[in-house]
């Protein structure tokens, strides 16, 4: 494995929660998956991805299938 990186952000006055999972593998493989959920267990919406990418791809600018990820200066 070469890295992945994780989000989760809850939102208690909505009920809504959402987590974010992408990685990226030595050999260029590379996925990611968003779930959305409510108060039910069943997602509100769920979106899994899983492709290839470049060797020299990282976190600063990815971008796999609609996702989207820019790391900006802090």
């Amino acid at each position: 494995m070469r890295d992945s990186m994780f989000w989760e952000l809850i939102m208690p006055e909505e009920q809504l929660g959402m987590q974010i999972y992408l990685y990226v593998t030595d050999r260029g493989r590379s996925g990611y998956n968003v779930s959305v959920w409510g108060s039910d267990a069943k997602p509100v919406a769920l979106k899994l991805e899983s492709g290839t990418v470049e060797s020299a791809v990282d976190f600063d600018d990815f971008k796999l299938k609609g996702l989207s990820f820019t790391q900006t200066e802090p």
